[in-house]
């Protein structure tokens, strides 16, 4: 199912002055051994006018299930969909979202881990809590919304 990440106490969730994390989901498809997270990011860009945008980061993942409890992560891919044309003035202009458009694929950016494991330690319809690898807590909500 799909799941909407309510809170966690990592501290490597990606953020600077200029991009801020306003979700998080994740898509667990163990029929297809595959977790995707997906990362709605805003960019704030001063240097480009009316360029405050959303795009987003989709982080795919092979997974193990070692129990019914325990899953074993590798990823193994990454995608950026940057955010619609902005407009400048009486111009329309992709830049400097033409960058992106290479952005794809087999790529990996420095803060995320190529390996890691996660513990499902609450599980109802609408609620998950696990802990990662590294002790991190994350709770997570059913979400029920077309894919971002």
């Amino acid at each position: 199912g799909k799941w909407k990440l309510l809170y966690t106490s990592s501290r490597e969730v990606p953020s600077t002055p200029l991009l801020n994390v306003k979700e998080i989901f994740q898509k667990v498809q163990l029929g297809d051994n595959r977790i995707e997270n997906w990362i709605v990011l805003s960019a704030d860009l001063p240097f480009v006018p009316s360029a405050n945008s959303s795009f987003s980061l989709t982080i795919g993942s092979q997974c193990q299930v070692l129990s019914p409890s325990r899953v074993v992560l590798s990823l193994t891919d990454n995608t950026i969909r940057p955010p619609s044309v902005a407009r400048i003035g009486p111009l329309s202009s992709k830049f400097p979202y033409e960058i992106f458009n290479n952005l794809s694929g087999d790529f990996f950016f420095p803060f995320l881990k190529p390996k890691g494991s996660f513990e499902t330690t609450y599980l109802d319809n609408m609620f998950r809590i696990s802990r990662g690898n590294r002790g991190e807590l994350r709770i997570f909500e059913r979400d029920f919304s077309e894919d971002p």
